[in-house]
C-alpha cells in the first residue's frame, strides 16, 4: 500500500479524506523507492476502496476529487518512479468498475451478489463473467472472496475451495480472502486451511 489515509467516518458519511498534493506525493515517493529493488513485492495497491468520495481539506472545509482521475495521477506517478512493479486498484461496488479498469494493471473486485452473499456459489460464475465483460480481455483482475463476510458461519472449506477453483478456472490472476469484518477465529480450522 503506499500509505494513503483509510476512511474518515462522520455521523452522516464515510469518505477518504486525501493529503495535500505535495505532503501526499512526497509520501508516495518515499514509500516506492525503499521498495523499488524488494523482489517480493508483487504489486503496489494504489487504493482500497477507491470508489468511496474523496477529498482534500479538512472535514468541515473540504474539496471534492474526481477519484478517477486522482488515482490515475497517483499511478501514473508510482510508474514514473518505479515501472518494473505492477500496481492495483480495488472497487468494491461493481457499478464503478468501468470507471476504474484501466487505472492500474490490476483491478481488485468484490462482488455482493456471490463474493459477500451468504450463498457464495450460486451468483460467482455470471459474476466472473460479467467482470471479464466490463474489463475486457488480458486485464489482469484479483477477485475478493469473503471468508468471513457475511459471517464464517455461512461458508464451508469445501464452498470456499469451489469458488476458488472457479474463480481461477474464469480467468482471476489472484484471490483475496475477506477476513476481516470481525475477523476469523483462530477456531475455523477448516476456513484457513485453504
Amino acid at each position: 500500500r503506499l500509505n494513503l489515509p483509510w476512511v474518515t467516518r462522520t455521523e452522516t458519511e464515510t469518505f477518504i479524506l486525501m493529503p495535500e498534493e505535495e505532503k501526499m506525493y512526497a509520501g508516495i515517493r518515499k514509500e516506492v523507492l525503499e521498495r523499488t529493488s524488494d523482489p517480493t513485492l508483487l504489486c503496489r495497491l494504489l487504493k482500497y476502496e477507491a470508489h468511496l468520495p474523496m477529498y482534500r481539506g479538512n472535514v468541515e472545509n473540504r474539496t471534492a476529487l474526481d477519484n478517477v482521475a486522482e488515482c490515475r495521477r497517483i499511478n501514473e506517478f508510482v510508474k514514473r518512479i518505479d515501472p518494473h512493479h505492477l500496481t492495483s486498484i480495488h472497487v468494491d461496488r461493481p457499478k464503478y468498475l468501468p470507471d476504474y479498469k484501466d487505472v492500474a494493471d490490476i483491478v481488485e473486485i468484490a462482488y455482493w451478489s456471490s463474493s459477500y452473499a451468504p450463498s457464495l456459489i450460486p451468483n460467482l460464475a455470471r459474476d466472473l463473467e460479467k467482470v471479464r465483460s466490463i474489463i475486457g480481455p488480458g486485464r489482469a483482475f484479483k477477485f475478493w472472496i469473503g471468508n468471513s463476510v457475511p459471517s464464517p458461519d455461512n461458508r464451508t472449506a469445501e464452498e470456499i475451495r469451489c469458488a476458488c477453483y472457479l474463480t481461477l478456472m474464469r480467468g482471476a490472476a489472484g484471490i483475496g480472502f475477506n477476513t476481516g469484518h470481525g475477523g476469523l477465529a483462530p477456531s475455523y480450522t477448516r476456513h484457513w486451511s485453504v
